[in-house]
């Protein structure tokens, strides 16, 4: 089971099923809290051996439905769609949005994974995200934490060799490095860019 959970945990699926995010709660509240509602993060934090039978059997039901809809047929005759966006608004614990734009990208991808259209979206992976509103001192500041450096439900694109591709980019005197990183949403797959490093 413990495979089969962080296999869910890393599919964005889960994010549009109304159950799924008591379920993660239910593990460690505080936890759940603390990892700003990120179930890949506190799946590598939960001592698996002292989570409840009881949990472990509204895990199976959600299991259950996910199963259900990964075996579903695909739409016949549907074309391939490309979506182009600088961010999509998928869930509070990927905060690769700010607003309306993204949270109707997210819908879109949501919503052609669940019908298992041909859909791929493009977009960008941001290294802090959109910032986190604080009070110090008294007054509103936004924080810039570096987002990447936590556990996120995403696995670098590679070549069929398992080398990971990295895309070269000459520009003025230097170059610039990029990869990407692949998020899956049901059946629909989102590609997000990030930069690397820059040469000269």
């Amino acid at each position: 089971m413990q495979k089969n959970i962080q296999e869910l945990a890393e599919n964005f699926w889960w994010t549009g099923d109304p159950w799924a995010n008591d379920l993660w709660k239910e593990l460690d509240p505080w936890l759940w809290e603390d990892l700003a509602h990120n179930p890949t993060a506190m799946l590598n934090e939960i001592d698996w051996t002292t989570i409840s039978d009881e949990w472990k059997e509204k895990a199976k039901t959600l299991l259950a439905r996910y199963t259900k809809h990964q075996q579903q047929p695909a739409l016949a005759d549907c074309p391939a769609i490309t979506y182009f966006c600088m961010e999509f608004g998928l869930h509070e614990s990927f905060p690769m949005y700010s607003g309306g734009l993204g949270i109707l990208a997210g819908d879109h991808i949501r919503s052609a994974g669940d019908l298992k259209l041909n859909f791929t979206g493009i977009g960008l992976l941001y290294q802090k995200g959109y910032f986190a509103q604080i009070i110090h001192a008294g007054r509103q500041v936004a924080a810039r934490p570096s987002y990447l450096k936590d556990a996120m439900p995403i696995s670098p694109v590679c070549d069929p060799n398992g080398k990971r591709i990295i895309i070269e980019i000459p520009f003025q005197n230097g170059r610039m490095y990029a990869q990407a990183w692949l998020l899956k949403v049901g059946h629909a797959k989102l590609y997000l860019k990030t930069m690397m490093s820059t040469s000269h």
